[in-house]
């Protein structure tokens, strides 16, 4: 488990840094709340937990003032990367619909493209400025005067953004498709480190990360750190956003941007791709930024509020196409999150399995919370009986064997509480995909802090493992919402989750050289089986367990052992900034 060693003396240094930094300025009134939120968290979760988010809290303030500096590239390195040769240098068209775009910032975005250290590109522009705004065609003939490689094509009206990044596609010929919008600046690398996934990893789509920016790029905020491709988390939300870049022959495929999705129309489009992509690769590094103004969906997503409904009607869309029954709503207070409820085709026999029990009162209590709490009814209860043997693997599979049911429920005999009746339906509703493995849920602690949203590898950890914001109050939202939505993850908490028990079968079962790690160790077997880990938020239990220690340096090492080119690699679902930069 990811728990950081508390150091007394670097958190008073970061405390008093935080006073004489950040204090005065946030004010008087900002330090009385800080002060006051720190009270009411010692009374919930006691004085080392809290020290514990103290610290974590500080060293991500001072982490994060990093985020000015860690996307810049040298100019050495700029020069490298225009120097460099590449095999079969291909052309990126670069589509840019233009609508009364502010005169600086048209200028800042056409410079960006131009300042590509990779520079095989056409810039092709669609403009449907109006008549206030002329300055806006006379920019861009300046530029093309002066640079072939841009394209610039006068619209007679404004067809709405589909058909006018339509007229952009028009012009170009590029074996890549790139989409920027007209008040955005591109990272002078973005080509470039596109162009090598293309190259080195024979990649069809390519994303990265991004961030936003008020006025300069020098002054960025709010970094966008993604994962690793996931179909659910995408249906959740468009995280893939900007920067992306699709080749051609994809386009052919799935066809151009369609109007009944404006306003979401890079989402839908976005999900079209992915849908036939070979080779997705998502480069973690900023190259893209997201300029914020009072007239973008990043200021205001209700001066959009027709997007909301676009994205749904995208995402319904897709499942229609897989054969995938189910509606698609917006997941308050977001209405750019979404959840997907899949009809349930068919009510099988559910055996959950009650384990690593201490006591025989512990089985029971934990026996009539699910009683109590849970309204599928068609379920068939085990008891593994307290005893050296009751949290071995030996003692799972045993148990596994003599389920008859179509499903397993591996449930830890700490259960205290089920926040509410449906969770074994918002589990089974992902479990019964064929492209699911197994379903975990989110598992809090009595005092309502987080136990297990997800795990990730990590191999600059003592344990290896990452419990996703570990710790937190259990209404936390999370990085970038990351605790409201569907997402992937590499590891399972073995005290909660739902796994068709053929599919368990056919992993060989839980692994008796893994003690503490069974979890994990079982997440990863069904992704080395191409099935998808994935975790909801909308199925909450809570578990009368005190936080764990690191597991045995013995149990670690055999891990390793095991899964050592999982842990040489960044783990698919975390980007590694979220750990650089203490943000999970």
């Amino acid at each position: 488990m990811h728990i950081r060693t508390l150091n007394l003396q670097l958190l008073i240094n970061d405390f008093v840094s935080f006073i004489f930094m950040g204090g005065f300025i946030v004010g008087i009134s900002h330090l009385l709340v800080y002060i006051k939120k720190g009270i009411a968290m010692l009374f919930q979760i006691g004085i080392l937990a809290t020290a514990h988010r103290v610290y974590s809290k500080l060293k991500g303030i001072k982490k994060r003032k990093e985020y000015k500096e860690f996307h810049i590239v040298s100019k050495d390195q700029l020069e490298k990367q225009r120097n460099y040769i590449f095999k079969k240098p291909l052309t990126f068209s670069i589509l840019t619909p233009l609508y009364n775009t502010p005169e600086q910032f048209l200028i800042d975005m056409i410079s960006s493209v131009r300042n590509q250290t990779y520079k095989n590109f056409e810039l092709c522009l669609a403009d449907a400025s109006d008549e206030n705004h002329k300055y806006v065609e006379k920019i861009c003939k300046d530029f093309a005067a002066t640079d072939d490689r841009i394209k610039y094509k006068k619209l007679s009206e404004n067809k709405g953004i589909s058909e006018n990044t339509n007229e952009c596609l028009s012009l170009s010929t590029g074996d890549f498709i790139s989409i920027l919008d007209h008040d955005d600046i591109l990272h002078p690398s973005a080509f470039f480190e596109s162009m090598k996934a293309i190259e080195e990893k024979n990649a069809d789509f390519v994303y990265t990360d991004e961030a936003k920016f008020f006025e300069a790029v020098d002054k960025i905020h709010d970094p966008n750190f993604k994962p690793g491709f996931s179909a659910d988390e995408l249906r959740a939300h468009n995280y893939i956003c900007h920067f992306n870049t699709y080749s051609r022959k994809l386009l052919d495929e799935v066809g151009t941007y369609r109007s009944k999705c404006d306003g979401s129309q890079d989402h839908d489009m976005v999900l079209r791709l992915t849908e036939h992509a070979k080779s997705i690769v998502h480069i973690s590094k900023v190259l893209y930024y997201w300029r914020v103004h009072k007239g973008s969906v990043s200021f205001n997503v209700n001066t959009k509020s027709y997007a909301v409904d676009a994205a749904k009607v995208a995402v319904s869309e897709q499942l229609e196409r897989l054969n995938l029954r189910g509606s698609v709503d917006s997941i308050v207070p977001f209405q750019t999150l979404y959840k997907v409820s899949y009809e349930l085709l068919e009510n099988p026999l559910i055996t959950i399995i009650i384990h690593s029990a201490k006591t025989q009162n512990q089985i029971e209590m934990a026996i009539k919370v699910l009683q109590k709490k849970t309204s599928y009814k068609n379920l068939e209860i085990l008891t593994i009986l307290p005893g050296a043997d009751s949290s071995s693997a030996r003692a799972w599979n045993k148990k596994i064997e003599q389920a008859t049911g179509e499903y397993i429920i591996m449930l830890n005999a700490a259960l205290c509480d089920i926040e509410n009746s449906t969770w074994i339906e918002e589990m089974l509703m992902l479990a019964q995909r064929e492209d699911v493995g197994a379903v975990g849920c989110k598992c809090c602690y009595a005092n309502k802090t987080i136990l297990y949203a997800g795990i990730s590898l990590c191999d600059k950890i003592k344990s290896k493992l990452i419990y996703w914001h570990h710790g937190l109050h259990s209404d936390n939202q999370g990085y970038e919402a990351c605790l409201c939505h569907v997402r992937n993850t590499t590891g399972l908490w073995a005290g909660c989750f739902m796994i068709k028990k053929q599919v368990l079968k056919n992993t060989g079962g839980f692994s008796d050289n893994m003690p503490e790690y069974e979890g994990v160790d079982m997440g990863l077997k069904l992704i080395e089986k191409k099935l998808n880990v994935l975790w909801t938020p909308f199925a909450k239990t809570y578990f009368n367990l005190s936080p764990q220690n690191e597991p045995s340096l013995e149990y670690t090492k055999n891990f390793i052992k095991v899964w050592s080119k999982y842990l040489k690699q960044d783990d698919l679902y975390c980007n590694p900034n979220l750990v650089n930069f203490n943000l999970i």
